[in-house]
């Protein structure tokens, strides 16, 4: 009797169970094992495969398929030969929930009812976010969401205040603004006050009055004619005839005599 030994291995983690039912949305992980003494994994970058632990046979990393044929950098296979390996797919493996690079693991199938799976070599934390199942086709890179969060750069301390000098600038202008508009209300007033004083009438000094019975000339009168005037006078004096005795009225007990200024006086009337 042969006994086979069974070497049990974990490969990855998915988030989907054995018998196909999708746990997708949730945070429990479902480790992926293998026979480790049947067998082995390689890694040729971004590709991974499948190879037998034992024996000469070649293993191939397989990089492509397309409908019924699947690639090898050494070789091709038509799947079509066989009636039980008649379908391919690609899975995708990641470091750990959060990587951006992935592995590509391009399989055969015999079934086209084989789902394709991502796996991650390290088992993700239970509260860590469910991962999304991959579309078939031609192996490419893809990354799952990452859970991680960026810490928030924090911004700059703000610069020192400078509103002291502001205040002090604020505060000069208004002052020289506050000292113009004095200057110009003083100017002002001082303008005005000139144009009162000049528009004001000059008194005159009364004329000068003359002093009756004198012989000082009046303002304004020139010398030469004032000796004129006073010489015409003279001569009218010269010339008037002398006062003449008027002769005796009859009937009247008092003579009447004519005063030399020229002026009668009248007789006076006794009671």
């Amino acid at each position: 009797m042969t006994t086979v030994s069974h070497s049990s291995a974990t490969l990855g983690w998915t988030s989907k169970v054995a018998d196909g039912t999708a746990l997708y949305g949730s945070t429990s992980w479902t480790a992926v094992t293998y026979d480790a003494a049947a067998t082995t994994y390689t890694r040729s970058s971004p590709y991974f495969a499948q190879c037998a632990a034992t024996g000469s046979a070649v293993c191939y990393v397989f990089t492509d398929c397309d409908g019924h044929y699947i690639y090898a950098p050494e070789t091709s296979f038509t799947l079509t030969e066989s009636s039980t390996v008649s379908y391919c797919g690609t899975d995708l493996m990641f470091e750990s929930l959060g990587a951006s690079d992935a592995l590509s693991w391009v399989w055969w199938a015999d079934a086209s009812a084989v789902t394709q799976d991502t796996y991650y070599f390290t088992s993700p934390p239970a509260s860590g976010g469910s991962s999304t199942p991959t579309s078939s086709g031609a192996p490419a890179s893809s990354s799952t969401p990452s859970t991680t969060s960026l810490a928030p750069t924090p911004s700059p301390a703000p610069s020192k205040s400078h509103a002291g000098v502001i205040a002090g600038s604020v505060v000069g202008g208004v002052a020289i603004i506050a000292a113009t508009i004095l200057g110009v209300v003083f100017l002002l007033r001082r303008r005005k006050h000139r144009g009162n004083t000049q528009d004001a009438p000059i008194s005159q000094a009364p004329p000068y009055a003359q002093p009756y019975g004198t012989d000082e000339k009046p303002v304004g009168v020139e010398a030469g004619v004032y000796g004129q005037a006073e010489h015409a006078q003279n001569t009218y004096a010269a010339n008037r005839a002398p006062p003449q005795e008027i002769p005796e009225m009859s009937g009247s007990a008092e003579a009447a005599t004519r005063p030399e200024s020229g002026v009668a006086e009248l007789p006076v009337t006794k009671s």
